[in-house]
């Protein structure tokens, strides 16, 4: 009797313990394809909870990229070129254009926009570091 109960234990603990916080229930944190040992196509990662975290678009050394916020809207998107960013990254909140950025090999260059909640430009920042402030006549 005594080794059934044990045995019961070891059983519900290891089956616990392999579970997931939230509801017992775990869902996919990746989903995609791989071709030597590469990821080929488009590759999805997910949190925990099961939301889309991040949407990935392989072609070769360049990844076009999604993200997204805990609320699901997009939060930042872009385009990695052997693993660093390249051409315009354009931010989000609450699927509102925040920012556009420009990069070469993972460094900032270029032109850097900032946009009021209306989508009009605030903020424009060239490469030679010269700003011009503009204002919102919406708001």
């Amino acid at each position: 009797m005594e080794t059934n109960v044990v045995l019961a234990v070891l059983f519900w603990g290891c089956l616990l313990l392999g579970m997931p916080e939230s509801r017992g229930q775990e869902a996919e944190r990746y989903e995609g394809y791989f071709r030597a040992g590469k990821p080929a196509g488009e590759m999805k990662r997910y949190y925990p909870d099961g939301k889309l975290q991040a949407r990935m678009v392989y072609r070769g050394d360049t990844v076009e990229a999604v993200l997204y916020s805990r609320k699901s809207d997009c939060s930042m998107r872009g385009k990695y070129v052997g693993r660093k960013k390249q051409g315009i990254w354009e931010y989000f909140k609450n699927d509102c254009l925040l920012m556009k950025e420009e990069y070469r090999d993972q460094v900032l260059n270029g032109k850097t926009v900032r946009f009021f909640s209306t989508g009009n430009p605030a903020e424009e920042k060239g490469g030679s570091g010269n700003c011009i402030m503009i204002t919102d006549s919406c708001g």
